[in-house]
């Protein structure tokens, strides 16, 4: 079940804030300690930085509101305020007290590669796409003054302890020390590929950088020497960081491990292995007794300095790597695409995994339920499609015929026939029973990127990159219309209810169009992606358009042409008539919406193997034994986080979903 709702606001913020204890959906690119060693962070690829209670390994809060992923995190001087930088071409400072975003630091859309702050807060200086720094006021947000001096982009920035250097490095493969009033003081130059990180020492004297190269070099500070070069011999170096005391070096690699080496003599002391991924981002606390490691593997592990045993791993504890796939008709079944190449069925009503459906070699790309609900068809990269009974989980059929990954797939109406498209240029339309190709449509463009039936079964529609959308005859496979778009390539189409009109989406723009005569009918425009799903109520007089890609929704009424809702996450489908929405985001959740409104009315997770959890926007839970354990509370503002047993009271409510499904809106006691 796919979101990333790591404080789950409630609409009053007298009440207590829900914070699930869950890591990362996505790698880790950024990690820090605070200055008095209380807390961690860590910035991600899902667009959020999550606070962590150092001694307990609990989360205490996330930050939400970046566009794209975070490559940067850091704490100010006063342990007050966390600051993000992003890919979307902001940096953002945020109150721990409030979890709220407090200023903001606009690059242009030029995407912030790093962030940190001067030693006494009063500053901020960033990295960026565009080869520059750009050093900024702390206090309200504006810029100071510009860096421009490497020839690539700059990936990470570090300021001296007295704030009045910092120094940049970037791809060019060199570093540049500056003077904060504009001077460029020296080029570090010795390595030969990317300088991926950088560190200053405490005492200023020396300054650290990694590089693709596979080495790391110390620096003195005050001329630009080379003192000594860590060798990693066989990784790439992503990562580094010097201890408060400058005795020890600290390295994180593309060999999933982070090592730590003697500052002065170069010797390895201690190698920390544990993670999947390469080891992106590394920090030493205050006193030098932590160590604080972030991988692509969408974890950080907190370990002990001196004998390298893991302390804390701060990972994903919900069923994560998954994408909302499809609904049995009768809305009591969901199927999440887990881990790529299987497809695990779960019990809306309860989140409770049923059977887990395993025979891809590929990640599954594509999936349907019969109108029957009793089998589920899916596509995948091994260029074919499986048809599944639902309740077996037996593989029935593979339809094989595609040169391409099986992209969009449809039933018929009667459920009699399948319609498959792939890369490959072609949509192919099969027998159900014998599994025959019945007719192959083609397109001369390489992808064929959706595909849908009439709701009378006796017409196709296709569409491919570039091209415009091709409606054909079912029982003859021959052509019969095209629907030609001015500007920019579609995406998806879809039928409306009663057939007579039909939906294709393209980039920001979704067309509406008369089937019977071609003729243009109406255009709903504004999204802010390129659209990947579209889908009618069942009375046509609404309609989702979505991405996947920027995870945002528009709910339109059709007949109005106006937008009702726009809302983060990607549409699934309509349930019950229409009554509901149900969304998803990269992760493990789902939204259930309210289908007049888009309101949101609760998010549901699937957790682990077994466990399912679900939340309102007011903090009422109900869950598994196991879901619930994963519940605490944010009460009062700062860093007060509480188990849910200790709100149970409140907050605890059996049969939360089946009330929520009955049109009913509970709420917390004493509101």
């Amino acid at each position: 079940m796919p979101a990333q709702p790591g404080n789950i606001e409630p609409p009053q913020s007298k009440r207590p804030a829900v914070v699930l204890q869950q890591g990362h959906s996505a790698p880790v690119n950024s990690v820090a300690f605070s200055s008095d060693g209380q807390y961690m962070v860590t910035g991600s690829n899902d667009k959020t930085a999550i606070l962590w209670d150092t001694e307990t390994g609990n989360k205490l809060c996330t930050f939400e509101g970046h566009l794209d992923k975070i490559a940067s995190v850091a704490f100010s001087p006063d342990g007050k305020h966390v600051l993000t930088g992003s890919t979307d071409g902001t940096a953002a400072l945020w109150s721990i007290e409030s979890g709220t975003r407090d200023l903001q630091f606009d690059a242009e859309d030029v995407s912030v590669n790093s962030a940190v702050f001067s030693p006494d807060g009063k500053r901020v200086v960033t990295g960026l796409d565009d080869r520059t720094a750009v050093l900024w006021n702390a206090q309200d947000g504006s810029k100071t003054r510009t860096f421009a001096g490497h020839a690539r982009y700059v990936e990470a920035v570090a300021f001296s302890p007295n704030g009045d250097r910092f120094v940049t490095a970037s791809e060019d493969h060199s570093a540049i020390v500056w003077n904060v009033d504009g001077k460029q003081l020296h080029t570090l130059a010795g390595h030969s590929g990317w300088v991926s990180s950088i560190a200053w020492s405490a005492d200023g004297k020396h300054i650290l950088t990694g590089s693709w190269d596979k080495s790391a070099i110390l620096w003195d500070a005050e001329s630009g020497n080379t003192v000594r070069t860590f060798d990693e011999e066989k990784q790439i170096i992503l990562a580094v960081a010097i201890s408060p005391d400058g005795n020890l070096v600290l390295t994180g690699s593309a060999g999933k491990a982070a090592i730590l080496w003697d500052a002065a003599t170069g010797e390895r002391l201690r190698t920390f292995t544990g993670h999947d991924g390469n080891v992106t981002s590394v920090d030493i606390s205050a006193d030098g007794k932590r160590i604080l490691t972030g991988s692509e593997d969408g974890s950080a592990i907190v370990w002990n300095a001196e004998s390298g045993d893991r302390i804390h791993g701060l990972e994903r504890r919900m069923a994560a790597d998954g994408e909302l796939a499809s609904f049995a008709p009768d809305g009591n079944r969901l199927q999440l695409i887990a881990h790529g190449i299987t497809a695990v069925l779960h019990d809306f009503k309860t989140g409770k995994k049923l059977r887990t459906l395993e025979g891809h070699r590929t990640p599954i790309k594509s999936s349907a339920y019969s109108p029957d609900g009793k089998h589920l068809l899916t596509g995948a990269g091994d260029k074919g499609a499986i048809l599944w009974d639902v309740e077996t989980g037996e593989k029935v059929r593979e339809f094989q015929g595609h040169d391409g990954d099986v992209w969009s797939i449809a039933f018929s109406p009667d459920g009699q026939h399948v319609l498959t498209s792939a890369y490959d240029g072609t949509a192919i339309l099969w027998d159900v029973e014998s599994g025959n190709n019945r007719h192959t449509l083609k397109h001369p463009s390489s992808l064929v990127h959706s595909v849908a039936y009439s709701p009378d079964g006796k017409r196709l529609l296709t569409v491919s990159e570039g091209e415009p959308a091709i409606l054909w005859d079912a029982e003859t496979g021959m052509k019969l219309r095209t629907f030609a778009v001015p500007e920019g390539s579609i995406g998806v189409v879809a039928f409306q209810p009663g057939g007579s009109n039909i939906l294709t989406g393209s980039w920001g723009t979704a067309t509406l169009w008369d089937a019977s005569n071609g003729n243009q009918l109406h255009s709903f425009e504004g999204h802010p992606h390129r659209l990947t799903l579209i889908e009618f109520s069942p009375d046509g007089k609404r309609a989702l358009m979505g991405s996947s890609i920027g995870r945002a929704t528009v709910l339109w009424d059709t007949e109005s042409q106006r937008q009702i809702r726009t809302f983060n996450g990607y549409p699934v489908s309509f349930l019950e008539g229409g009554r509901f929405i149900l969304s998803g985001d990269a992760g493990s959740s789902i939204q259930l919406r309210d289908g007049a409104t888009g309101d949101e009315l609760c998010r549901l997770f699937a957790i682990g193997e077994d466990d399912w959890l679900i939340v309102t926007p007011e903090g009422l839970y109900d869950g598994s034994e196991g879901g619930r354990k994963v519940v605490s509370y944010r009460v009062g503002g700062g860093t007060n986080v509480v188990p849910a047993e200790k709100m149970e009271q409140s907050y605890h409510r059996p049969g939360l979903l089946a009330t929520l499904l009955r049109g009913e809106r509970p709420m917390p006691e004493g509101d």
